[in-house]
């Protein structure tokens, strides 16, 4: 494989050392089986987040529709309430 660059002033070409040591790096990487166990964490990882994000959502959306149903938890209100412990 050869590298160009259009200017290489302003986008100097990688230094060859830096991709040969890189090169090197993922092949032990794959080699090893190193690359599967970081994904499946990685995958892992994307799922408890989204998961999270989903709980998050959730509770907000409750929030929203007990402030539509309290008067007291309206949003503007400059009154400080316990969303949690307020009667309506």
């Amino acid at each position: 494989m050869t590298l160009t660059s259009p200017d290489p002033v302003t986008l100097p070409l990688p230094n060859p050392a830096y991709l040969a040591f890189h090169a090197a790096i993922a092949k032990v990487v794959y080699v090893t089986g190193v690359d599967r166990r970081l994904g499946a964490i990685l995958e892992e990882r994307e799922n408890k987040r989204a998961v999270s994000d989903e709980a998050a959502i959730e509770h907000l959306d409750g929030l929203l529709r007990l402030g539509q149903k309290c008067p007291r938890l309206r949003v503007g209100s400059n009154e400080k309430v316990d969303a949690y412990n307020t009667k309506c």
